[in-house]
Formats: structure tokens, C-alpha cells, sequence
């Protein structure tokens, strides 16, 4: 007898979850909770028929299986979180002249790795703007009948503040029309990856996998005036992952000042792909593909890319980049380190005592940044997680430790686990 393939939901049905360290999304009794709780129910045991997507059971994830207790609103989740196979490849078009349905990331072979899109057409880099400042970075845990999915839960008002547009009609049209857009994204992934501290799987997305379970709109009247909330909530296979935490924070102050959409894309790139290392390598053609540059022009797409980068080199996001005789493009990373030292910043904010760090913004900058190239981005991001992604940390802590840290003579770059140890000690931590 044939063995079946089991669907990617039947993949990750026992792997064990850990704690979650996305906040929980807390609703009172009303109108907004009884629309997710009705679609969190309608997703549990139907399919999606009237929306017209593909013919698949759906399920939520079993709460038992996640620690409870060690719930946390980890001032971390203040940065905007993208799932990391989604940052691997293009899922916007940002091509200035082809218009498709589907953003294609190809091999050398010409055989698809990935195809991301919508009846309505590709993403384009303003869709993705939205997809990831307001609709990811508003996920949050939500339980109903002890099973947990994450669910994102906004106005088209707060989209158009927290992402700093302009308030006009044309522009709200806009958010809407991108809002619409996202709720039918479809993804097939040849390889995507699962993975957690105990496991790690790879499976196949296909037949135009949903990126969202369920998008769609309710008005809620309250004491003031009535709003009308856009509702998202993600599919298994991108919860897990962010559950997991396997995806990537940026800066989100840093992400919002970014206006050109291309510009932020390579950026989120490189924060993705350079990690720890001071450069990054990658073939152009390669480079070009994974960001979405798409033109039929090769030349033009290189010219296209030359200027975002020489953008973010004046900004201080990179140092340099070259790009070789044998087409590798190699960008180094800056100095000062503006993205270490704005997720710093952007912890500290998130604290009760945000309006100290605001009066002092410009000191606390380059304090870290003296820190940095004393002892090493290194030793200092890894110092700063021990205390971001620590369970129940307090910036204070954290700015306590850096007190003593200053106090030291930087002789050397050289910062071991058994010298924070003692710089903790004296901090009395």
C-alpha cells in the first residue's frame, strides 16, 4: 500500500512547543472578542469555502503542550519580528516595470524554490511595508478553548500612525487596498524550515499554502465612536516558527525611517544575513533575486541597487560595499554598529522609565557605541541578550551592569561570561 505524504499540518502536529515569548493579546468581553472567538471556532473544525481557498483542515495549536507559566511581554517584542524563511527570499515584487501575479525565486535550473503572490497580483514593496510594520509586529498570543494561534487585531488609523503616513484620504485607501491584498497571500515554499531547540524539520508548502488563516473586518462601538478592526490570523506552519522564535528582530524605529520601500528591504535583508559577522558575500545575481529586484535589465537592476546601498551607507547602516570583477557583491558592516546600538536604545524605551531614556536619547547612543568598538559588537549583543531575552530581565539590571562595564579599562577586547559574572557582583545583581 502507497504511503501518503503527510500535509505540512500533520508535520508539526507532536513537536513540542516552548514558551512563548510573544505578548498575549489581552481583549475584554465585547463585540471584537466575540468576532475571534467565532473565527478561531470556524477555523477549528470547517474549512475556508466561502473565501475560496484551498481545500485543507485547519488546526490550532494544542495549549497543553506549551509551558504556562512562563508567559512573557519580553520588552524584546517592541522590534518588529519576521519569520525567517520568509526573509530568505523575495516576496514583494520590486521589479519598476513587470506586473505579475506571483513573485517567482528561481535555482540556477530554473526550477522554482519559491512563488509568492495573489489573485490581485504580486506584493508590491508598500504591501510589504504593511505586512511587516503593522500586521506581524501586532501578533500576539491568543487562547480559546486551551488551544493558542496568533491573531493581529489594528485599525486602518493605527496603520497609518504607527508606520508614520501621511493622514489623507488617498493614503488611507491605500492602507486599505494593501490590507485586502495580504489577507489572500498564497506561498509555496520547495523547502521550508521548521525549527525549534529540539527539532528541526523541512517540508514542503504547495498548492498556494495561506500565509493567513483567516483576514477579515468588524466594526466595534464603544463609549466614543465606532471602529472598524482589520483581523488577522497567521497560518500554523509561520506561527510555529515565531513561536519558536525562529525568525529576526529589526529596529523598528529604524524600520519606520526607512520610507523608500527597497531601501528597507535590502536592509532587512542584511540585518538577516550578516548577523554577527563585520561582511557579507553573496553573488549579485543571487543578491538581486532574493530581494526582489526583478528587471529585465540586469545592468539597470545593478544601478538600481548600487544607489539603495549607497543610501544606507550615508545613513550609517553599512560601512561600504564593492562589488567584484567575478559579479560578488560584498557589503561591510558599519562601524559604530547603528543597528546594535538602535535595538539597545529601543529596549530601554519600552520600560517604565522610557521618558529618561527619551531626555538622554543622544547620550545613550553614543555610550553604547563607545562600548561597541571597545569591547566588540560581539560581546556587548551578547551581553544585551542575556538581559532582552531573559525571562522577567529589567533594563535597569542591564543599565546597571553597563555602568560598572564603563567603570573598567578597556585594555582589552576580550569580555568572558566570568567577567560579567563579577561586573553583575559589583552591580550588586
Amino acid at each position: 500500500m502507497k504511503k501518503t505524504k503527510p500535509t505540512p499540518d500533520e508535520e508539526i502536529k507532536d513537536m513540542e512547543l516552548p514558551y512563548i515569548k510573544i505578548q498575549r493579546l489581552e481583549i475584554s468581553e465585547g463585540e471584537l472578542k466575540d468576532f475571534i472567538d467565532s473565527k478561531i471556532d470556524f477555523i477549528e473544525g470547517k474549512i475556508f469555502e466561502k473565501d475560496k481557498l484551498p481545500d485543507r483542515n485547519f488546526t490550532l495549536f494544542d495549549m497543553s503542550k506549551i509551558e504556562k507559566q512562563k508567559y512573557t511581554d519580553s520588552p524584546v517584542n517592541q522590534n518588529i519580528m519576521i519569520e525567517r524563511n520568509l526573509l530568505e527570499v523575495p516576496i514583494a515584487n520590486y521589479s519598476d516595470k513587470t506586473k505579475t501575479n506571483w513573485i517567482i525565486f528561481e535555482n540556477k535550473d530554473k526550477s522554482i524554490i519559491t512563488k509568492t503572490g495573489t489573485p490581485d497580483g504580486a506584493l508590491t514593496g508598500f504591501d510589504e511595508r504593511v505586512l511587516w510594520g503593522e500586521v506581524t509586529y501586532k501578533f500576539k498570543f491568543y487562547v480559546r478553548n486551551n488551544k493558542v494561534c496568533l491573531v493581529s487585531a489594528f485599525t486602518t488609523y493605527d496603520t497609518m500612525k504607527d508606520l508614520n503616513l501621511a493622514k489623507s484620504g488617498a493614503v488611507r485607501q491605500k492602507v486599505n487596498s494593501s490590507i485586502e491584498k495580504l489577507g489572500k497571500v498564497l506561498i509555496n515554499y520547495k523547502k521550508f524550515n521548521i525549527k525549534s531547540e529540539k527539532s528541526n524539520k523541512i517540508i514542503e508548502l504547495s498548492e498556494d499554502y495561506p500565509l493567513f488563516k483567516y483576514r477579515g473586518s468588524v466594526k466595534v462601538k464603544d463609549e466614543e465612536r465606532e471602529r472598524s478592526y482589520h483581523v488577522f490570523i497567521l497560518n500554523d506552519m509561520f506561527s510555529y516558527n515565531l513561536i519558536n522564535q525562529y525568525l529576526k528582530y529589526v529596529s523598528r524605529k529604524r524600520y519606520i525611517k526607512i520610507t523608500d520601500d527597497l531601501t528597507r528591504r535590502i536592509w532587512i535583508y542584511l540585518s538577516c544575513k550578516m548577523g554577527k559577522e563585520e561582511k557579507y558575500q553573496e553573488g549579485i545575481d543571487t543578491f538581486l533575486n532574493r530581494v526582489g529586484i526583478t528587471d529585465e535589465r540586469k545592468d539597470h537592476a545593478i544601478e538600481r541597487l548600487k544607489e539603495k546601498l549607497t543610501r544606507l551607507k550615508e545613513k550609517g547602516d553599512i560601512e561600504k560595499y564593492f562589488i567584484s570583477k567575478n559579479k560578488i557583491l560584498t557589503i561591510y558592516r558599519a562601524k559604530g554598529n547603528i543597528e546594535l546600538t538602535e535595538r539597545i536604545i529601543d529596549w530601554l524605551y519600552g520600560d517604565c522609565f522610557n521618558g529618561w531614556v527619551k531626555a538622554l536619547e543622544v547620550k545613550m547612543k553614543n555610550k553604547f557605541n563607545t562600548l561597541i568598538r571597545n569591547y566588540g559588537s560581539k560581546r556587548i549583543e551578547g551581553l544585551f541578550n542575556d538581559y532582552a531575552n531573559a525571562y522577567n530581565s529589567h533594563p535597569k539590571h542591564f543599565l546597571k551592569v553597563i555602568k560598572e562595564l564603563e567603570q573598567e579599562e578597556p585594555i582589552t577586547d576580550k569580555l568572558t561570561h566570568k567577567d560579567i559574572q563579577k561586573l553583575k557582583k559589583k552591580a550588586g545583581i
